[in-house]
């Protein structure tokens, strides 16, 4: 788990000057109002991908790397891959990815390794691992070593420090009473954000479960309760942390 976990960092912190490369671009071509703009973009996002998948190339023999995303260049990289199924797979993904088109630093990326379990054929995450750009953190978690930050052990406990939430969307707040809320699109960025005690509550929504892989791991490997519900329109609300009664009156009941 080790050297997996070397081969990832390296891969994930070499190929993230790209995306920090060209968000400063991206803030000249909105600014100019440049029609290429979301072509830029849609390039910049694609050749993170490529270059990311070739540093990961030496895991290709036991594991499927997948790129998660909405750019349609992705989806012919992925096929082009693919060719068997195999028990393993790593999937990539850049969190917070409306944040780099406005060219901001605040997106993430994330990465988790998954093996099939034999007795349920589903993937279970095994180990997975996050890089903030704009801080320099790199979260990290594994079934063998727990949760750690920038290579240090953390254990997250269930004392209520400073009534903070992060927060992925400003509705999700509609109901709720904090002394501070940070709401930014960033999904598995909150959740490790929790698991390392920064904040104490998560809320946020996502189209596809899969997109919080990782950040779910990390809590779950910190010892945070995380709750997952699945909505009408098959979108699904993550929870994760810890809310006392005195944070929303919809709890006093």
């Amino acid at each position: 788990m080790n050297e997996l976990y070397s081969i990832i960092e390296e891969a994930i912190r070499a190929s993230s000057y790209i995306l920090i490369k060209d968000a400063n671009e991206i803030v000249k071509l909105r600014a100019s109002a440049s029609p290429s703009l979301g072509q830029f973009y849609s390039k910049s996002i694609t050749k993170f991908h490529s270059t990311i998948r070739k540093k990961l190339s030496v895991l290709e023999l036991n594991y499927n790397i997948i790129s998660a995303g909405d750019v349609p260049a992705l989806k012919q990289i992925n096929t082009e891959n693919l060719t068997e199924e195999k028990q393993k797979r790593i999937i990539i993904s850049i969190d917070g990815q409306d944040m780099l088109a406005i060219g901001s630093v605040l997106f993430s990326i994330s990465v988790c390794a998954q093996e099939k379990n034999p007795e349920t054929s589903r993937f279970d995450t095994v180990f997975s691992c996050l890089y903030s750009p704009c801080d320099g953190k790199f979260f990290s978690a594994s079934k063998r070593s727990g949760f750690s930050v920038n290579r240090v052990r953390s254990k997250r406990t269930n004392l209520i420090r400073n009534h903070t939430v992060f927060c992925t969307s400003i509705n999700l707040l509609k109901k709720e009473n904090f002394s501070s809320a940070t709401v930014i699109s960033n999904l598995n960025l909150g959740m490790a954000s929790v698991a390392c005690g920064q904040y104490d509550l998560f809320l946020g929504k996502c189209l596809d479960n899969k997109e919080a892989f990782s950040g779910i791991f990390m809590l779950q490997e910190a010892g945070v309760t995380v709750k997952l519900s699945k909505n009408a329109d098959n979108s699904f609300c993550i929870e994760a942390g810890y809310r006392p009664k005195t944070f929303s009156g919809n709890n006093n009941k």
